[in-house]
């Protein structure tokens, strides 16, 4: 029993990770613009709402993953936290 190795947390997911990475960058971006067009037209929801619809919808493809491997409530948490934060 001393020698047998414990799984506290998932394993590491490279695609889990790339993925988060490139969600993170992509709404770093997005604000970025936003904040550039303040007060513009090009800042309303209706220019942008296929943004909302196509990172929500790669989120949640990205939450789906994560809960599929055992002991990943980690990473659930902080991708709910990322759809939270973009609602």
């Amino acid at each position: 029993v001393a020698c047998s190795r414990v799984m506290l947390i998932s394993s590491y997911d490279e695609q889990i990770d790339q993925s988060a990475s490139v969600l993170q960058k992509r709404m770093d971006a997005f604000l970025t613009t936003l904040a550039e067009n303040e007060g513009t037209p090009a800042a309303s929801y209706e220019t942008n709402r296929r943004f909302y619809t196509d990172y929500a919808v790669d989120l949640r493809s990205l939450t789906i993953r994560a809960q599929s491997w055992p002991k990943n409530g980690l990473t659930e948490r902080q991708l709910a936290l990322m759809s939270a934060n973009s609602a």
